[in-house]
């Protein structure tokens, strides 16, 4: 796959790119054949250079151009790869993609969904929801929905069906096992905005609506 390399072709797909890094020279086949000729024409004629010595540099630098050719391939499989990692995440611009986490953002009449990563053999699962302040605002009870993502939405309102305003509300399940209430891991789903990709070889981070931006690789279920 070609690199993309385009500024406009980023940005239509949503991505960002940090700036590049300064070009950092370095001393390549041309000049290193410019110091070995002019090594050899101003040699000492009563002390010429030895036929070892000189076939050493030639493997020095044989060695030096296929390590800067490899580097090369590496380099355009690098930046290959990253291209094509952009070019998929940017496909889940406007999608929703479930991640770890507790906290989850409600907008003005919407709601917040997410999942339970529920182990197998737990029975009576349920989430607690909490606003900003840590005042309890409402229980889900999931039942025993089976191991695996036990998906749960919250519509927004508090146990007496008043509706929450907008803002940030942290959701914990739990479940029992082995006859003990335990804490279990929540996901939380929320929609993709915008994509950033570090040409430097960092992680491609995903921008959420109302979320803390998480790394491509940390994605749990695309929703």
């Amino acid at each position: 796959m070609s690199a993309v390399n385009d500024v406009g072709t980023w940005q239509d797909l949503g991505v960002t790119r940090h700036s590049e890094r300064s070009e950092r020279k370095e001393l390549g086949q041309e000049e290193f054949l410019r110091l070995l000729v002019t090594q050899i024409n101003n040699q000492d004629p009563m002390s010429p250079m030895e036929s070892a010595e000189f076939m050493s540099q030639m493997t020095q630098f044989a060695s030096l151009d296929s390590l800067q050719r490899l580097q090369a391939s590496f380099n355009s499989l690098a930046e290959s790869l990253r291209s094509s990692q952009a070019l998929s995440a940017a496909v889940l611009i406007g999608k929703s993609v479930l991640v770890p986490g507790n906290v989850g953002a409600l907008a003005e009449g919407a709601g917040i969904s997410g999942a339970v990563d529920v182990p197998l053999g737990t029975t009576s699962v349920g989430i607690n929801i909490y606003d900003a302040s840590g005042a309890f605002v409402r229980r889900l009870e999931l039942g025993t929905p089976g191991a695996g993502a036990a998906e749960f939405h919250w519509d927004g309102l508090d146990a007496d069906g008043n509706a929450m305003p907008p803002g940030s509300y942290r959701i914990e399940s739990d479940g029992l096992v082995d006859g003990g209430r335990q804490g279990l891991e929540t996901l939380i789903a929320a929609p993709v905005e915008s994509v950033t990709l570090n040409p430097e070889g960092g992680e491609t981070m995903l921008n959420l609506r109302g979320l803390d931006p998480i790394a491509l690789n940390d994605v749990w279920r695309i929703m």
